[in-house]
């Protein structure tokens, strides 16, 4: 939502009328604040709509929403870190689609200040995958993984690797500070008898 008000250049009414630019009037002010409530209230549902009666202004209404479904308590936070631990990847479900579910779930967590480090975010990721992706993370296991982005890019090469050839053989290791990673697939051949070809 914010990028939507920040795209048609209301977000300054967040701050606040208090907060506002020096330079900016009031009339430009309040149009501006007329633009992001109008865009708020046409991106929320009917049944949201009714928590935020009364509000006028752009700051009103981004506040009361923000008390509504962004709680800092200690519940919300253990719930989502509940729904974080227990996510799992079914067998043949898409990994992009279960990546955007991670991280759904972990911004939702750095909305309400909590920390997780990436190395932290690597192991929960693996964790959730199902049990016949353990090749994959045992030898992810056996090198020093610092950036999840590299777990990542190896869950989507398996995957791809997964929908393309009968099997492989996967090496890793490490050439400075960059992680290598090398594919022998086997495939069948149209008589069905493998054959090997390195990629």
């Amino acid at each position: 939502m914010q990028a939507v008000l920040v795209k048609d250049g209301c977000a300054v009414a967040l701050l606040g009328k208090d907060g506002k630019p020096e330079g900016m009037t009031d009339k430009t002010f309040a149009e501006k604040d007329e633009m992001a409530v109008a865009n708020i209230l046409l991106a929320l549902e009917d049944t949201v709509l009714f928590n935020v009666e009364g509000e006028s202004s752009a700051i009103g209404l981004w506040d009361k929403l923000k008390n509504i479904y962004e709680g800092k308590s200690l519940t919300n936070k253990i719930f989502l870190r509940r729904q974080l631990y227990a996510l799992k990847m079914k067998d043949g479900a898409s990994v992009q689609e279960h990546l955007n579910h991670f991280n759904l779930l972990i911004n939702k967590l750095m909305a309400l200040d909590v920390k997780i480090e990436d190395d932290e975010k690597a192991c929960l990721l693996l964790c959730s995958m199902p049990d016949s992706w353990d090749n994959l993370i045992m030898n992810l296991s056996h090198v020093k993984i610092h950036d999840l982005d590299v777990v990542i890019a190896s869950l989507l090469t398996e995957e791809l690797r997964r929908k393309t050839s009968v099997g492989s053989l996967v090496m890793l290791w490490w050439y400075g500070d960059d992680l290598l990673i090398e594919t022998t697939v086997i495939e069948a051949s149209q008589d069905q008898n493998p054959r090997q070809r390195r990629k």
